[in-house]
């Protein structure tokens, strides 16, 4: 979705049907509990696999990078979207 936003008028003028058209300018909450579902089945399946603490602080890495990421975006500027976007490649 954050990627999703760099092309947001293409997307409008071809009629397209977006998630970043459908959360629009604020999808900071929508975008949050949709990340927390995420980082809880991750942490409900690493219980379930009887999984050790390395894993919980992977997904608690994961699950901040996510919350950064969603918090800190400027839908109007492609450089703040592109940026945050790109820093999936240390994740």
């Amino acid at each position: 979705t954050i990627y999703g936003y760099q092309d947001i008028d293409d997307d409008r003028k071809l009629g397209l049907k977006s998630t970043a058209l459908y959360l629009g300018r604020n999808p900071q909450w929508p975008l949050s509990f949709i990340s927390a579902i995420s980082c809880g089945s991750l942490a409900l399946a690493g219980f379930e696999a009887n999984l050790s603490y390395p894993f919980y602080i992977g997904v608690f890495g994961i699950g901040s990078h996510l919350l950064w990421q969603i918090w800190t975006i400027d839908i109007s500027n492609r450089s703040n979207l592109w940026n945050r976007f790109s820093s999936n490649k240390y994740t």
